[in-house]
């Protein structure tokens, strides 16, 4: 029987049809490349839109404000302060000075952060709650590390906030137009204590934004500021005027300001009595003395007198002990005839400032115009390098006594001396005379 042997014949492709199937394989990938990269755009795209818009006004360009250093020490005591917290009167909107506004958030945050020590300010450290401020300029955020302002809309949303903050008060005897010179909200998101809380996360949160309302309620009479606060708000409107993520949620609203019956005499008084007194304070770019700039620049703001920084030019400026502020003009665009006071702040850096041309001509030009001419500790040698303190009782810190005399004046060495419009003295244990003085001429002028 013979067997039949099969053969496996196996098929090759023809050259050509070779080619034209690697081709077909090729734009095959091709195609399914580009499906997958017009995927992945059109995703990307769509998650663009679903996302969380900037939180800023549409016109808005976010702005940092720098806030001077924060007052450890104040003429109010704690006693004092509890006191006058029990009877207050509501606020009115006239907008707060920047220094007062920063003692307020040192007070509500601010004191949280941890020293340069390392070791923490305030019991607790840092706690998961942001600080919201509704000024009439716009919306910020509150930075307790930098201590300043990060603006997050431009829109005056106060006037909505305290609707939101009455529509849950019933009989508070307060205009229903009120709406404070400044507006602070505590916010927070229980999902942030959760992880070192636990259940207790909520009750945990409102503890700190209590403990936080309380601090800033008693810097605000410290300030002699009142306020509204409030809990209990609508918070769904609040959270929209805001633009706030949806998880956070505000604790507590204060609105704050000055109180309404000292409004009520300024705007009674004359007319050549409204406008408040302006003072310029020169410092150096560098090595100023902190205490001088800064306590006598609160004690002028709480007199109601509108301060500027002037420096070499308008950045930040700094002082011995660390402490910053933000100059508002540089030295060659000041001038007398603008401010009702030139004060010259001393430190081992106001030495740059003893024979520049511009302090000394703003020193001269302000004395010749019978202005308020103040300078402590180093800086009345700016003076006396200017010729003003020929025939003056002046005073300085003791180690420029010598400068003073070779220029004609009558040293004296008092803490504070005052002749006519010049005001000297000897530094900054005596800083809240040195203001005093400084007020009590402004008056007077």
């Amino acid at each position: 029987m013979m067997r039949t042997t099969h053969r496996r014949t196996t098929l090759r492709p023809h050259p050509a049809d070779a080619c034209r199937l690697s081709r077909r394989s090729g734009w095959c990938l091709l195609m399914i490349l580009v499906l997958v990269i017009s995927a992945v755009c059109w995703g990307q795209q769509q998650s663009s839109r679903n996302a969380p818009r900037e939180r800023t006004g549409r016109n808005t360009r976010p702005r940092t404000v720098q806030f001077p250093a924060p007052v450890t020490s104040s003429a109010v005591s704690l006693e004092r302060a509890l006191s006058l917290a029990q009877n207050l009167e509501a606020p009115s909107d006239r907008k707060l000075a920047l220094a007062e506004i920063g003692q307020l958030a040192w007070a509500a945050q601010g004191v949280t952060v941890a020293r340069t020590d390392g070791a923490m300010a305030a019991p607790g450290g840092q706690v998961p709650l942001r600080v919201y401020f509704s000024l009439p300029d716009g919306t910020f955020l509150y930075d307790p590390q930098t201590h300043a302002l990060q603006q997050t809309a431009d829109a005056d949303v106060r006037t909505a906030v305290a609707s939101a903050v009455f529509s849950r008060q019933a009989g508070l005897s307060v205009p229903a137009t009120t709406t404070g010179g400044c507006q602070i909200i505590i916010t927070g998101a229980v999902r942030d204590f959760s992880p070192a809380y636990g259940q207790n996360a909520r009750s945990a949160m409102l503890l700190l934004a209590g403990q936080m309302s309380q601090s800033m309620q008693l810097q605000a009479v410290s300030l002699d500021l009142t306020y509204i606060g409030a809990s209990d708000v609508d918070s769904a409107a609040i959270r929209r005027y805001l633009r706030l993520p949806r998880a956070s949620e505000p604790v507590y609203v204060a609105l704050l300001g000055y109180p309404m019956s000292r409004a009520a005499a300024a705007a009674t008084a004359p007319s050549d009595q409204r406008v408040p007194p302006r003072a310029v304070l020169v410092v150096p770019p560098s090595g100023f003395q902190d205490q001088e700039l800064f306590e006598t620049s609160r004690a002028l703001a709480m007199a109601s007198v509108q301060t500027m920084i002037a420096s070499t030019r308008a950045a930040r400026v700094v002082g011995s002990f660390g402490g910053f502020a933000q100059a508002d003009l540089p030295l060659n665009q000041v001038r007398a005839d603008d401010f009702d006071a030139v004060i010259f702040i001393g430190g081992l850096g106001t030495i740059e400032y003893y024979t520049n041309p511009l302090a000394v001509a703003l020193a001269r030009e302000a004395v010749a115009q019978q202005k308020v001419v103040a300078a402590s500790s180093t800086a009345p040698v700016i003076l006396a390098n200017a010729g003003v303190l020929r025939g003056v009782r002046a005073t300085a810190l003791a180690t420029e006594q010598n400068q003073l005399v070779a220029a004609g004046a009558i040293y004296t060495g008092a803490a504070v001396e005052r002749d006519g419009h010049i005001i000297t003295s000897t530094g900054p244990l005596v800083v809240p005379l040195f203001a005093s003085a400084i007020v009590e001429a402004l008056g007077g002028h």
